[in-house]
């Protein structure tokens, strides 16, 4: 099952990274959270200004894997299954012309593999999606 990223290519274009710490630190303030080993999704509607349906930051704890090249490695596996798949929540998104700011955190083991973290990462996106469905039908 693949799910294509809207408007045809699947990329992972700047307009679509978090970088703002204001914006990180109002995610872990008052964003809600969503888990799907190992990964924690910490999300928070945006205010319809930002330029893509989603900006996402990934974040791999040094608590979690100690050496730097570790941590780039799974960032890369992440950045990678996610520019592959962010087509599932983006869909759902769209369809409800909403806007999030999301934070990806992995919580795993310092050599997961690439498919683990694939499918992990569509388990979660799928989760983010019904959650988010069902936080927009409670407000």
């Amino acid at each position: 099952m693949t799910a294509l990223a809207p408007y045809g290519k699947q990329s992972f274009k700047k307009v679509e990274r978090l970088k703002s710490s204001k914006a990180i630190e109002l995610l872990f303030e008052k964003g809600t959270s969503v888990s799907e080993y190992p990964f924690k999704f910490i999300w928070l509607p945006a205010d319809g200004s930002l330029p893509s349906p989603v900006q996402t930051c990934i974040a791999v704890p040094k608590r979690k894997v100690r050496l730097a090249t570790g941590r780039n490695l799974i960032k890369r596996r992440i950045k990678e299954s996610f520019r592959r798949r962010k087509g599932l929540l983006y869909h759902h998104l769209a369809a409800q012309q909403k806007q999030i700011s999301l934070m990806v955190l992995y919580n795993g083991k310092p050599d997961m593999e690439y498919l683990k973290i694939d499918e992990a990462l569509t388990r979660g996106l799928e989760k983010l999606a019904k959650h988010h469905a069902q936080h927009q039908a409670n407000t």
